[in-house]
């Protein structure tokens, strides 16, 4: 068998959600692969054709723990039906308006004669899902940075308090209140870079790892996004800069004669 995913209608297309296999070989099942005891580089015979075994799959507790997936050309080979193709699976759907209507009369366009039919229960719970999925998301996310711009500017508060002795010398030797400012801001920018680095790292790592694992049907599809790490170092430093800013005016406005008296 072989997954597809039919992109959103009304979205840019999207990659495919199930593996690629090439051909020649097989991706085989846990039960099955634990009941022959096959491993990655073995071979096996499917209707007198020898394939390799690329890949024993994870365990998922459904139907697909027996199934075998291969090349589309190879099972039309073996079943001797030569671009023929008895179902298309389309995941993830989310088509506007009369959802399903809409789904046969653009597919009818594409494929005439096909019947489409909709697992009404799946597709709903994957819609509530996402539906909270996102409603979390929307308030998780700002809680989060709103706690992370507070404990940042703690510990610039923490940290100039503890320098206000070098503060106060640096301002009576005539460094100017720009200046004074410009090293703790500068500070926290260059540790927003820093974290962002590290953060990007580590979530990329533990993505890589523990992705697979969580989702063995999209582990072919884990990527690094790049593009996250660009709007991690802009975003990173600039709440860094903010949640020091306050901290700062403490800092350069404070009189360099009373700080001194504290030698």
């Amino acid at each position: 068998g072989v997954l597809a995913e039919v992109p959103l209608a009304h979205r840019a297309p999207k990659p495919p959600l199930g593996w690629t296999v090439p051909r020649g070989q097989v991706y085989v099942g846990f039960a099955l692969a634990q009941g022959e005891g096959l491993r990655p580089g073995d071979s096996i015979r499917i209707a007198g054709r020898e394939f390799q075994v690329a890949r024993c799959l994870g365990e998922r507790g459904s139907k697909d723990d027996i199934r075998i997936y291969a090349h589309l050309r190879d099972v039309q080979e073996i079943l001797d039906k030569p671009g023929r193709i008895n179902a298309i699976v389309a995941l993830s759907c989310r088509c506007g308006g009369v959802r399903l209507a809409r789904v046969r009369e653009e597919i009818a366009r594409c494929l005439p004669g096909t019947e489409v039919t909709e697992f009404r229960s799946i597709a709903v719970a994957r819609a509530e899902t996402r539906r909270m999925v996102e409603r979390y998301a929307a308030f998780i996310i700002p809680a989060v940075l709103l706690v992370c711009a507070v404990w940042l500017g703690l510990l610039a508060l923490s940290n100039v308090r503890e320098r206000r002795v070098e503060i106060g010398i640096l301002r009576a030797m005539g460094l100017g209140t720009g200046k004074v400012a410009l090293l703790f801001i500068g500070k926290a920018v260059l540790l927003g870079v820093a974290g962002a680095v590290v953060g990007f790292a580590a979530g990329t790592a533990l993505a890589l790892v523990f992705g697979p694992r969580v989702s063995p049907l999209t582990a072919g599809k884990i990527a690094p996004m790049y593009d996250l790490l660009g709007l991690s170092l802009v975003a990173a430093p600039l709440l860094c800069a903010l949640a020091t800013y306050l901290p700062t005016l403490v800092a350069v406005w404070q009189d360099p004669a009373e700080a001194l008296r504290e030698t």
